[in-house]
């Protein structure tokens, strides 16, 4: 399973800064994922639960409403 996120600005431009301090932020609040230029990365393991998901994905969610 693997997945990615591209990151653009309010213009729809491709916005490698953003992505990159997205990256940091979830880092931080413990969501392991790496930025490829404008695309976050996320390779969870095969054995993650449903509630591990969904805990990821509330971070994922705080994290990018900030940057709108």
């Amino acid at each position: 399973l693997i997945r990615g996120i591209e990151i653009v600005d309010k213009k729809g431009k491709p916005d490698e800064k953003i992505a990159h301090k997205l990256q940091e932020e979830l880092m931080y609040s413990g969501v392991l994922v790496r930025d490829k230029k404008h695309t976050l990365i996320f390779k969870p393991p095969i054995v993650i639960t449903e509630e591990e998901l969904g805990r990821g994905f509330d971070k994922i969610s705080k994290v990018i409403k900030k940057y709108r």
